[in-house]
């Protein structure tokens, strides 16, 4: 029995692990987990950042790559900025607005 091909667009497409994540955005080891796939500590969890919900999955698609490395380089002084969801746009059948949080935010160097 044939299966039927599955069609991933590019930003769908896994194409690091974590550690890679971490190595090529010269983050500190573990930041790539924890912002795109949450975290627990001491008991409390932090919900992810760049996912919708935490998956335990290892793999880091394009589109997450992407996200994690626009994270990566807001400045440390906007790391104030409350955290308010993923960086997904939010839509209804009516109309889509961006979810990030940080769509409102002007940095004050420019």
């Amino acid at each position: 029995m044939e299966r039927a091909p599955v069609t991933l667009t590019y930003l769908e497409r896994p194409v690091y692990g974590f550690p890679q994540v971490d190595d090529l955005l010269g983050l500190k080891g573990g930041t790539a987990r924890r912002w795109i796939d949450g975290y627990e500590r001491r008991g409390k969890g932090y919900p992810p950042i760049v996912r919708e919900t935490r998956t335990d999955n290892e793999l880091v698609t394009w589109g997450e790559f992407v996200e994690t490395g626009l994270l990566a380089s807001i400045p440390p002084a906007a790391s104030a900025i409350p955290w308010s969801g993923p960086l997904r746009p939010t839509c209804s059948p009516n109309s889509c607005a961006p979810a990030n949080p940080l769509s409102g935010w002007h940095s004050s160097t420019t």
